[in-house]
């Protein structure tokens, strides 16, 4: 370490009156409460392009889960100062979040399958406690936060500043986030101090660290020349180190080659496209170049040469069947949205039309709730004085009635897949000695603009057919004393799937009660 370095740091902790000494190694875990120092490389380079800042790094807990860790650092304004034990839980509820929003668009997107053959074991990888996470982890994080996050790493003498990351979208009008990486086995927070507030405080500590030395705002000057250093640097050695490089001479969607004149339009930062130009399209750079992950939307599945090919493959899957010249615009529009709902991943189709309804169309607030309502709450959490029975419930199967015919008509094409050998009211994994314990779990469900939060009753896993592994799930309407099975319930993403339409019958009986 050399005098100008000691210097630099000493410096640094003398105006910020800090407690404890700013660690001066660059390749040793921090404590999670912790400030150190960085490669001289990266910290120089930095503050050259913001100079009214120190830059270091801090402490991210080095239990597996240290990428989401240090990302939590910078985004959420009081994990610095939890406790280890409540950033652990905190750190878990958020790769469950990821892992339960995660959705075949952007499984095809990132292109995932290379590593993980299915949807299903991205979102393993992401549950699993201690699992690291990797550069695929960043970009999706990066586009479901919907903020640019830029990595600085030291490999053996090696440093990256900052470090090439296939398929990096950068935007300048969101915000940015900095990690820093060594060994290529952890992963810390970079964060920067103002030198204006240098002696403001009576002792800082990590507590204190304010949200401007976390996060940079849109339009950063120091992170607009940071994107401009990664694109000189990372597009020499592959295109696919950028993505819809916006507002950039290298991205050809809306401009004289792809027109918005000719119907094209841009894709948000996750890739999705807006409404009525629904198709995403492969694009080039330059002429005869196709060897680029850029993407641009349009109304029409073939406008390119090649364009059924790059349109993501589940948008084929659910292309709308022709539409009658006699349909109104309304449903049209209501088409048109129900299929963007599809590709998206969310396929319950008797949810999405009920939702249409309640949102008036406006897919934003359709795809805001069916991602909170995803998030179960338990009985215990939200008990209120009235509620105040056991979580299980037992059912005697003498008490149970046998389904009617015309009960049996309408759910026969989804009870033949649950069941084998066929079961009466309840799934046979249910019965237990001739009864049924089911427990009690509370659901987020809209109703006249409204969530309210609804009881239902789940089984035991199912043991065969088309939903195994899944839980039957059970309502009591009104009118009947026995539990109706509504649907199914999957205890790992939380999503749930009613048959034909007992949503509907819910809802209206929900309203009935109250």
């Amino acid at each position: 370490m050399s005098d100008i370095e000691l210097s630099r740091l000493e410096m640094i902790e003398r105006d910020f009156k800090m407690k404890k000494n700013i660690n001066p190694s660059i390749d040793t875990i921090l404590n999670s409460k912790e400030l150190g120092n960085l490669p001289e490389e990266i910290f120089t380079e930095l503050e050259e392009n913001d100079t009214d800042y120190y830059y270091l790094r801090h402490g991210a807990i080095g239990d597996g889960n240290c990428l989401y860790h240090s990302i939590l650092n910078l985004i959420e304004e009081n994990y610095l100062s939890l406790s280890i034990k409540n950033k652990t839980q905190r750190c878990l509820e958020f790769k469950k979040t990821l892992a339960k929003n995660i959705t075949e668009h952007d499984y095809n997107y990132i292109k995932l399958k290379k590593n993980y053959p299915t949807l299903k074991k991205y979102k393993d990888h992401l549950l699993k406690n201690r699992k690291w996470g990797t550069g695929e982890d960043i970009i999706y994080i990066s586009s479901f936060l919907n903020i640019n996050i830029f990595v600085f790493q030291l490999y053996d003498t090696d440093v990256f500043n900052p470090n090439c990351i296939q398929f990096t979208v950068y935007d300048e009008e969101r915000p940015t986030i900095l990690l820093y990486n060594f060994k290529n086995m952890h992963f810390e927070s970079i964060i920067r101090l103002s030198k204006d507030q240098s002696g403001q405080t009576k002792h800082f500590t990590s507590e204190n660290i304010t949200h401007e030395s976390k996060m940079f705002n849109p339009n950063n000057n120091a992170i607009n020349k940071l994107s401009i250093k990664y694109r000189s640097k990372c597009l020499k050695i592959s295109n696919m180190f950028l993505r819809n490089w916006r507002n950039s001479d290298i991205y050809k969607c809306k401009t004289d080659i792809y027109t918005a004149v000719d119907g094209w339009e841009l894709p948000d930062n996750r890739g999705f496209c807006p409404i009525n130009k629904r198709y995403l399209h492969k694009i080039t750079r330059v002429e005869d170049d196709d060897d680029t992950p850029d993407t641009c939307c349009h109304s029409t599945i073939d406008i390119t040469d090649s364009g059924k090919e790059n349109v993501l493959e589940l948008s084929k899957k659910s292309m709308p069947k022709a539409q009658s010249k006699t349909q109104s615009k309304a449903d049209i529009e209501r088409l048109s949205v129900l299929e963007q709902l599809k590709i998206m991943g969310f396929n319950d189709s008797s949810l999405n039309n009920q939702l249409y309804d309640t949102y008036k169309g406006n897919i934003t607030l359709i795809i805001n709730h069916l991602v909170k309502s995803k998030t179960p709450e338990t009985e215990e959490d939200t008990e209120s004085e009235e509620d105040t029975e056991e979580d299980s419930e037992e059912v005697s199967e003498q008490d149970s009635e046998e389904v009617s015919e015309e009960d049996s008509e309408e759910d026969s094409e989804e009870d033949e897949n649950i069941t084998n050998p066929e079961f009466d009211d309840y799934a046979k994994e249910d019965y237990v000695d001739n009864t049924i314990t089911l427990s009690s779990i509370r659901f987020n469900i809209p109703i006249n603009n409204k969530i309210e939060a609804i009881t239902f009753y789940r089984g035991n896993n199912l043991l065969s057919g088309k939903y195994k592994n899944r839980k039957s799930l059970y309502y009591r309407f009104e009118d009947n004393e026995d539990l109706t099975r509504v649907g199914v319930y999957d205890d790992n993403t939380n999503e749930i799937i009613f048959f034909n339409n007992n949503l509907k019958q819910i809802t209206n009986d929900y309203l009935k009660k109250n």
